[in-house]
């Protein structure tokens, strides 16, 4: 074998195993149960990789959650954030708004209620009128976690 024909193979294996790792194929947890409104069936935890985890950690970086460097893997840092968000997240005052648990992972009440606070910018000890505002708003945030 040639070096010339040498160099070109492997060339062509380099760039097949480059591709194949940058095409790997998303993989996010489902949820248990999931109401007929629900934006997604996922439920986001520490493991799950793809573009919507990719969303998520801007999301929690506009909310104030995440300093880190974006990612697409839901890594420790992820889920440090996601805990801290649920904590400080937990209860609206008045609202009849499910209690959030602080247990990193990110179902249908998180995502709502990290929508509401990026899409409205209500805060953790905002009252209920904040979180009862404009759908069109959360909405719109919600529409990103479609796939």
């Amino acid at each position: 074998m040639n070096l010339k024909r040498l160099f070109l193979t492997a060339a062509i294996t380099t760039a097949c195993i480059v591709t194949t790792a940058t095409q790997a194929k998303a993989g996010y947890s489902r949820c248990k149960t999931v109401t007929k409104e629900a934006t997604t069936p996922y439920c986001f935890k520490q493991g799950d990789s793809g573009k919507l985890i990719r969303i998520l950690v801007e999301d929690l970086r506009k909310a104030g959650y995440y300093k880190s460097k974006t990612t697409t893997v839901f890594n420790s840092k992820v889920k440090e954030a996601v805990i801290k968000f649920q904590k400080d997240y937990r209860t609206v005052e008045g609202s009849g708004l499910p209690v959030l648990t602080a247990d990193g992972i990110v179902g249908e009440d998180t995502l709502v209620r990290l929508c509401q606070a990026v899409g409205r910018g209500c805060g953790p000890n905002d009252d209920y009128g904040c979180y009862t505002g404009s759908v069109v708003l959360v909405a719109d945030c919600l529409d990103k976690y479609k796939e």
